[in-house]
């Protein structure tokens, strides 16, 4: 696999395999892994491949963690959200007061909260606290299961903790 197009082809075919595999994850419920034994080996071996890849290539960017982390953030709590409230992002938009909700076509939209979905679309300057102030909104639900509402906590955690690296530096 010597050939430059070959490897730009391979990286962009593993970066949609990992695309896939996260969106996956995100509604994957705990009964889900429970029914499935195999599924945490594999889940392991990711984290392997994680943590070899974090000792053989140079750190990624600060800011790249940093977009990737408001993305993530923002997915958890949106999954926490339907899974808990059994309500729409359209819902969570309005309800929170957070995110614009606008009409196109007859239907409801969430241009904004939409762009903070998918790193392709994340603004160049992002909103970080209308991402946190999310969180927080769906994180004052005490319906939350525990482990859901642990793994919002968690993601939030880091996002403050990257905020706080790059207020910093």
């Amino acid at each position: 696999m010597n050939d430059t197009v070959e490897l730009v082809s391979f990286l962009g075919q593993a970066q949609q395999n990992i695309r896939r595999i996260g969106t996956r994850l995100s509604v994957l419920t705990p009964s889900e892994i429970t029914s499935h034994p195999a599924l945490l080996d594999k889940l392991t071996g990711i984290e392997h491949l994680i943590n070899f890849i974090d000792e053989q290539l140079p750190s990624v960017s600060s800011e790249g963690e940093y977009r990737q982390q408001l993305i993530t953030l923002m997915r958890s709590a949106l999954h926490t959200w339907e899974v808990t409230t059994q309500k729409s992002k359209i819902e969570l938009a309005e309800e929170s007061n957070i995110w614009a909700v606008s009409i196109d076509d007859g239907r409801l939209r969430t241009r904004t909260f939409d762009r903070y979905l998918r790193i392709e679309q994340l603004p160049k300057i992002p909103r970080w606290r209308e991402v946190v102030r999310t969180a927080y909104f769906v994180l004052s639900n005490p319906a939350i299961e525990p482990e859901t509402r642990l793994s919002l906590e968690s993601e939030l955690e880091k996002t403050k903790s990257i905020l706080k690296k790059a207020a910093i530096s």
